[in-house]
């Protein structure tokens, strides 16, 4: 399995505080962002290069060609946005928030997300490469028509996850809560499981286990 690159090196700079308003084409870049407070905005490629983000929130925005790249995020709630076109690169998330964001047509590739909730996390048309998610909880994500590829779930909660035209084919979710996942033949064929989740993964595909 390919090893995930971390962020380059952590981001120094200055700290803003409290509202910060973007602007479309903004670029940010090697700063620290501590409390600050994005809410309601729309906005066509923002860029945040080397940043640190730290007790932030990021709410309910519309973003276009948005691009994390060597970013940290440190509880921060990143919640209910919808990012369309958007590249998440060797960017972390890290006892943080993404319950109800959206990725659509979206590349992310080096990310950790360790310790997050992530409840209706959402990923439509989108491309995940080595990608870690570690004890971070997924009940009731979707995955539609996305590519997988070298991507850990580790001690995650999938319950209820739905998984449509995504392939997880040598997935290994052997640690992870499949409780009452949805998830097509088609999809699930190669995917690593434990001993104890066949019949629960019998369950999900509407087969019936006679006893001998």
């Amino acid at each position: 399995m390919k090893k995930r690159q971390p962020p380059k090196h952590p981001p120094q700079g200055f700290k803003l505080k409290h509202q910060l308003t973007l602007k479309n084409d903004a670029r940010i870049e090697g700063v620290h962002l501590k409390d600050v407070y994005i809410e309601a905005q729309k906005h066509h490629h923002v860029i945040f290069d080397e940043v640190m983000f730290t007790n932030c929130v990021i709410k309910q925005c519309d973003f276009t060609r948005l691009e994390l790249m060597d970013c940290h995020f440190e509880n921060v709630a990143f919640t209910n946005n919808t990012c369309d076109h958007t590249s998440v690169i060797r960017t972390t998330f890290n006892h943080s928030k993404l319950d109800g964001t959206l990725f659509k047509d979206s590349h992310i590739e080096h990310v950790l997300m360790n310790e997050t909730k992530a409840q209706y996390l959402g990923f439509t048309d989108c491309k995940l490469k080595t990608v870690h998610f570690i004890k971070t909880t997924l009940p009731e994500s979707s995955f539609f028509h996305t590519t997988l590829k070298d991507v850990v779930f580790d001690e995650t909660d999938l319950e209820k996850a739905l998984i449509h035209d995504t392939s997880f084919k040598t997935i290994d979710v052997s640690t992870a809560n499949i409780t009452n996942m949805r998830i097509g033949a088609t999809d699930v064929e190669g995917m690593h499981i434990n001993e104890t989740q066949a019949p629960q993964l019998c369950t999900l595909l509407g087969i019936k286990i006679k006893q001998a």
